[in-house]
């Protein structure tokens, strides 16, 4: 078994033998304590603090030290003064075991012991991260604490829960802390006290921690900036309508804030605050009400949106909506299929998809056809016909589906496969075929030819051939019956198929014949139809529902038209109807009327332009026309109300007819009105396909269209807490905590009065917190209600050092209670040689009388650990109790068998009073070795304070034949003279050196100055570098000095060292580069690059270029290394490149002998590359090879190769591609440096050599 394992069962059976058997003077807080811990954690790692507390809450000025149990001394340790536990033994074992140990606390000899458990767990790896790297917003300044203003949130990478943990706070260090305060689990910030009031402070910041309690502990923080603005959010800020992309924002102006100039409107995915975009709208002065559209977002997201208003000091505080989502609207739920269709949510535009039921069409199956009565019988298959008709109007052709034809199965016939023929049980056995015979109930074996639908077969024999229907043709019979004696016969010769009439084609194939071409119904429209054609006056285009009339309106029938009005609902021309958000527009008079005039705008417009088709009306010439009362002239309407339209030549007389005479044919013009919405102003219109629904807000109650105020408190459906006030508001109801609570109402937490010192407790008397109170008790020897303590204690008359002590009520005698030994007691002789050493004449207390008894009794605290208390009481040799100063027992109080007046054990002969049975309170004989605290008695004297003459900072001391007065602390004189001291001015202060003296009445301050830290009487410097609250620039050091730091910029960089600017040592030439180097400015430094032909380190460049044997012109051309020949690389054409032929001829140009470069070795080669700038843009650098016309490669100058280098598929041996014909070095695969075959068209730069003279 391993150590560990044996140090844990240890613990577990430590563990579940555990008591506390301490004395109970010390107790922990927050016990039992739970931590976890890592595997492999190492020394030194926190785990858990623990604290203890005496019991009593009594200081003996002694310290509390903290010791570990032996069991986990191994693998723990423990700081004996903080109790903070460290991990002292990096460990290594499983997941999911626990530690389990006890730790005590000791102060002097009272002890406490706690519970100690240690879980092994995940290692907290990652810290929270904000999901903003700052947080900012705008907090209007009369905002009332408690007000919400932002709710941070973190994301933790760890698996485990418990690593994941977040606990937040604000950093009470930081600037402007104390205005907010954090819910520590939802991170919702809010107000914590008033903002400040001055028009000066504009902006207020605190810094934000996220704790993860995990592990190691995890922290992370971040800025809160609250910019403090006058103009409260606007108000009423809602979605109007909302889809994949679109979201329509309405708002109302704010109520507080003035000069608005305009609208800030802000939104993002709520998954990526990167992503927020923004747009202004501006303030209209004649409206209160804004609508924006905010389109191209992002389909199937969630989005963030907030408005704020903004004049010329600012923005304002931002009106939220959180989560909007962007999907299409449930219109399925509204069910937009008609006829029986079936609606199918899509992704895409408008959200749905109809599927039909069969006999109908369209977009939501609005449309049916013929078949849509399924005529068809016996299974036969319905088909309607799609017929063009002739054009009406101006651009009108209108689709008629006027008639069908049905695909009738086998054996049926007839228009709607009404007729069953006698083939149709198929009767012929032994694979006979079976053909219907004239009277329909005979048939015939026979072979078939099959002919169109629209065809007849006709017999070439002369006999008579039923048709008979076989799948979308007929069959054409010869009966072989009569032909018996011609076996030889084939069908083909029996039988003929031709096309019926109407039809065209050779019998097997018909197709329809278009009638109406030849124009054969004169002042008709003619309509044609499967074999034949119709000649109309009028076609109904509404009841055969082909007109092109949408789904939101209604078809209203013409001469030669018809007329398309849009629902109530719906705005458009009646072929295109757009549903009216009735929910965006005003249900005011100025808002209604506005829009019908759109509206009839529209459709007087409509109109017109029907009459116009028709012929009946032109735009150049002079009519009239009537709209309902009213007359216009010159074809454009002015905008009126109609519903009647008449075409006149002369202006008639007032006419309110309801119909429209056209030509002598009376029609109706049905014209569409608007129609906004009824809601109550304290209903929330929703928009519906062609009408809206009005649903009473929160907080009301009613039908939407009156809503009235719901009363939350007195039906009990508030959320206020259990100790908060609910008062009803119009719409919402509001929580204020009681007295002696605080929170946001909903929530309310007691206030600890005494804990935030602001009880009215006296200064003599101790603060008790209570549930959403608290309550004040005088301290012993003072009396009182506990906010006024009148001191009771002043033995004024007796001796000196008796001051404090109790005075019985006739003031003969005054007693004290002592704790001597540490509260443990001591005996009976030891109690009166102490009383003797408290003040002159003391002794133990004689009490005479019940008003001396209830004085003593008032002296012993409750909560004493010892039940003793001695007194003056013995028993005499000669058996009776006397007390001490030999006076006889008057008055008594024995806890005894004779009815309180023997003692209990006539053997013990000392006596106390005993408070073992509180609050019956009774004097007990005891052995006088006992353990007892000590009640002392003195007598007064007379009192010669009361008419003393000591000055006011002085006191008075009686004595045996008068009074002494003495001067307070801090005050020198007689006694009735006392001025005051100036300890400042005579240094008799202890101020420390760095800190400055403030002298006050009786006594002095000391202040540490600027730079130091301390109680002013000792005084540390504080290292501003340290703790970075120096204002040095990023680019500077800070080095601490005595009171304060100074600031230095780095080399590098110029300033004071509080604002460090970069040299520009280029710039400035105080760089070190070599004169044939370029200097290169870096932040705080530079860099010496040497030139293209030198060679070193850039502060120095030895030249490298020299080609000392060459041609003139070729002194910094490049040597090789055996200095034969001098190489050198050209950009021509603005490093654009060249071709193969220019280069060649371009080297020829540069010095007498120069060509391409010709390379023989890798020497030559290395140096060719050397020369060929890194940043070169341009991959081809041209050399001398190409590839002559015998087809082997070879050097410009004839040579062949020798050495090469090429990148090719032989491992570097052939070229790539043998259909180029010049060579080149290629760097595109740079540092891999090959020739490359290339098109001689090619472009890139050149390399040129020349031979070194001997």
């Amino acid at each position: 078994m391993s150590e560990l394992t044996v140090y844990l069962l240890t613990a577990l059976v430590l563990g579940m033998l555990h008591t506390c058997t301490g004395q109970g003077a010390i107790s922990f807080i927050g016990t039992p304590y739970f931590a976890r811990v890592y595997p492999g954690a190492p020394a030194g790692t926190h785990v858990i603090t623990v604290t203890a507390v005496p019991s009593s809450g009594i200081t003996t000025g002694q310290p509390i030290r903290y010791y570990i149990s032996n069991n986990a001394n191994k693998y723990f340790s423990i700081d004996h003064t903080s109790g903070k536990i460290e991990v002292k033994k990096s460990y290594s074992t499983s997941k999911g075991q626990q530690f389990i140990f006890d730790v005590i606390a000791r102060q002097g000899s009272k002890i406490g012991q706690t519970r100690v458990s240690v879980e092994i767990s995940e290692e907290n790896k990652y810290p929270p991260v904000f999901s903003r790297p700052s947080y900012n917003t705008v907090v209007w300044r009369r905002s009332s604490v408690g007000t919400t203003i932002l709710i941070v949130s973190t994301s933790d990478n760890d698996t485990a829960p418990y690593n994941r943990l977040v606990r937040y706070s604000v950093n009470a260090t930081s600037s402007d802390s104390s205005y907010f305060s954090i819910d520590p689990r939802s991170g919702k910030v809010n107000l914590r006290q008033q903002l400040p009031q001055a028009q000066s402070v504009t902006q207020i910041k605190a810094t934000i921690v996220a704790t993860d309690p995990g592990v190691p502990e995890m922290t992370a923080s971040v800025t809160l900036s609250v910019n403090i603005s006058l103009i409260s959010e606007p108000t009423q800020l809602e979605t109007k309508f909302s889809n994949e992309t679109t979201v329509l924002l309405c708002w109302r102006e704010p109520a507080h804030g003035s000069q608005i100039k305009g609208y800030l409107v802000e939104y993002w995915p709520i998954e990526s605050y990167a992503a927020r975009r923004s747009e202004t709208v501006r303030a209209d002065k004649f409206s209160s009400l804004y609508c924006t559209t905010v389109g191209n977002l992002t389909s199937w997201d969630v989005y963030h949106f907030q408005v704020s208003a903004y004049n010329d000091d600012g923005y304002g505080v931002p009106s939220v909506i959180p989560n909007v989502p962007t999907v299409p609207r449930g219109v399925c739920g509204l069910k937009p299929c008609r006829n029986e269709g079936t609606c199918v949510p899509v992704r895409q535009r408008p959200g749905f998809k109809c599927q039909c039921k069969e006999g109908y069409y369209g977009r939501i199956c609005e449309r049916k056809t013929a078949c849509a009565s399924q005529p068809c019988l016996n299974n036969g298959q319905c088909v309607p016909l799609n017929l063009r008709g002739p054009t009406l109007g101006a651009s009108i052709t209108a689709a008629f589906i006027l008639s069908y034809r049905c695909r009738c199965p086998p054996g049926t016939s007839g228009k709607n496969c009404e007729h069953v023929a006698a083939c149709f049980s198929n009767p012929c056995q032994n694979l006979g075929s079976c053909i219907n015979l004239k009277s329909n109930k005979s048939y015939a074996w026979s072979i078939a030819q099959t002919c169109d639908e629209n065809a007849e077969c006709v017999s070439n024999t002369g006999l008579f051939l039923n048709n008979h229907l076989l799948g979308n043709g007929i069959l054409c019979s010869f009966l072989f019956s009569s032909c018996q004696s011609n076996p030889a016969q084939t069908p083909t010769t029996g039988c003929t198929c031709v096309c019926r009439n109407g039809f065209t084609g050779d019998g097997t194939t018909c197709t329809d014949v278009d009638e109406c071409a030849n124009s054969p119904c004169p002042n008709q429209q003619c309509i044609n139809t499967i074999g034949s054609y119709q000649c109309v006056d009028d076609i109904d285009e509404c009841s055969l529902d082909i007109d092109n009339c949408t789904e939101n309106s209604t078809c209203a029938n013409t001469v030669g038209s018809y007329i398309c009005t849009c629902l109530n609902g719906f705005t458009g021309d009646g072929t295109t109807c757009e549903d009216i958000d009735e929910c965006a527009l005003n249900n005011t008079s100025t808002s209604q009327d506005l829009n019908d005039r759109r509206r009839r705008s529209i459709g007087e417009t409509h109109v017109l332009k029907k009459l116009e088709r028709r012929g009946l009306v032109k735009r150049r010439k002079r009519q009239f026309i009537q709209f309902g009362s009213m007359v216009r002239q010159n074809w454009w309407p002015t905008i009126r109300t109609t519903t009647v339209v008449r075409v006149i030549t002369t202006p008639p007389p007032t006419a309110k007819s309801t119909q429209a005479i056209i030509a002598g044919t009376t029609a109706t013009f049905p014209l569409n009105t608007i129609t906004s919405n009824n809601c109550n102003q304290n209903a929330l219109c929703t928009n519906t396909v062609g009408s809206f629904t009005c649903a009473c807000k929160d907080g009301f109650t009613g039908d939407g269209t009156a809503c009235a105020d719901v009363d939350e408190c007195a039906l009990a459906t508030e959320i206020c807490a259990e100790n908060a006030t609910c008062a009803n508001t119009v719409g919402s109801f509001t929580c204020t905590c009681l007295a002696g609570f605080t929170g946001d109402g909903t929530a309310c937490a007691d206030v600890d009065e005494c804990a935030l010192a602001t009880d009215d407790c006296a200064e003599n008397a101790t603060c008790a917190n209570t549930v959403g109170s608290f309550t004040c008790t005088c301290l012993v020897g003072f009396s009182g209600d506990g906010t006024n303590c009148d001191d009771i204690r002043t033995c004024i008359v007796g001796p000196p050092g008796t001051e404090f002590w109790f005075s019985t009520n006739d003031g003969t005698k005054c007693l004290n209670y002592f704790t001597p030994n540490g509260n443990t007691g001591i005996t009976f002789a030891a109690a009166s040689t102490f009383c003797t050493q408290q003040a002159t004449g003391a002794t133990l207390a004689i009490i005479l009388n019940q008003d001396e008894q209830n004085k003593a009794e008032s002296l012993i605290p409750t909560s004493s650990s010892l039940i003793l208390h001695w007194i003056g009481l013995e028993k005499f040799t000669t058996g009776s109790w006397q007390w001490t100063d030999g006076t006889s027992l008057g008055y008594i109080n024995w806890d005894g068998s004779g009815g309180g007046t023997d003692p209990t054990n006539a053997a013990k002969s000392c006596g106390a009073i005993n408070t073992k049975n509180f609050p019956l309170v009774k004097w007990k004989d005891q052995s006088c070795d006992a353990s007892g605290n000590v009640i002392c008695q003195v007598t007064q004297f007379e009192n010669q304070c009361f008419s003393n003459t000591c000055a006011e900072n002085a006191t008075c001391s009686n004595t045996v034949d008068g009074f002494t007065c003495t001067c307070l602390a801090g005050f020198t004189g007689n006694g009735t003279t006392c001025d005051d001291i100036d300890e400042c001015a005579l240094a008799t202060d202890d101020c420390a050196e760095n800190a400055t003296c403030a002298n006050t009445v009786g006594s002095f301050t000391c202040t540490c100055l600027a730079g130091f830290t301390g109680d002013g009487t000792a005084c540390a410097d504080v290292d501003e570098c340290a703790l970075a609250t120096d204002d040095c620039a990023e680019n500077a050091t800070c080095a601490n000095t005595v009171g304060s730091f100074t600031c230095t910029c780095l080399a590098g960089f110029t300033g004071d060292g509080t604002a460090c600017a970069d040299v520009d040592e280029c710039a400035l030439a105080t760089d070190d580069c070599a004169e044939n180097a370029t200097c290169t400015n870096t932040v705080g430094s530079f860099t010496c690059t040497c030139h293209i032909g030198f060679s070193g380190d850039g502060t120095t460049c030895d030249d490298i270029r020299t080609c000392i044997l060459g041609p003139p012109g070729t002194e910094f051309w490049f040597s090789t290394n055996d200095g034969t020949k001098c190489l050198n690389y050209f950009t021509p054409n603005g490093n654009t490149g060249i071709t193969f032929a220019a280069a060649s001829t371009f080297c020829t140009q540069q010095a007498t002998g120069a060509t391409l470069a010709i390379i023989l070795n890798q020497d030559e080669q290395n140096k060719a590359e050397s020369l060929i700038p890194t940043s070169s843009s341009l991959i081809l650098h041209w050399i001398g090879l190409e590839k002559f016309t015998t087809g082997s490669w070879q050097w410009t100058d004839g040579t062949s190769l020798g050495y090469i280098n090429w990148d090719g598929s032989g491992g570097g041996t052939d070229p790539t591609n043998a259909a180029k014909s010049c060579g080149a070095i290629n760097t595109k695969n740079f540092p891999l440096v090959k020739w490359k075959d290339q098109s001689c068209d090619a472009s890139g730069n050149v390399i040129c050599q020349v031979t070194a003279s001997l």
